[in-house]
């Protein structure tokens, strides 16, 4: 028996909304800034990584917030 690897449906509209929240033109401005600076797209100090992060420490501050009724 395999583990279903599907999101309930509001995790992918978030993800959807997230995804959404960047236009095609602020994605290849952040990719060309980042190839400018000399930043790797991937990898520990890159770009994918900075991004990934920002967006887990927002959530997580927000489910804190949240939890504990205040900011």
């Amino acid at each position: 028996m395999t583990k279903s690897t599907k999101a309930p449906a509001q995790d992918k509209t978030a993800a959807r909304r997230l995804a959404e929240a960047f236009s095609a033109d602020t994605l290849d401005s952040l990719i060309a800034d980042a190839v400018k600076s000399g930043t790797p797209i991937d990898g520990a100090d890159g770009l994918l990584n900075e991004l990934t992060k920002a967006v887990l420490e927002r959530a997580l501050n927000s489910e804190l917030t949240h939890h504990l009724g205040y900011e």
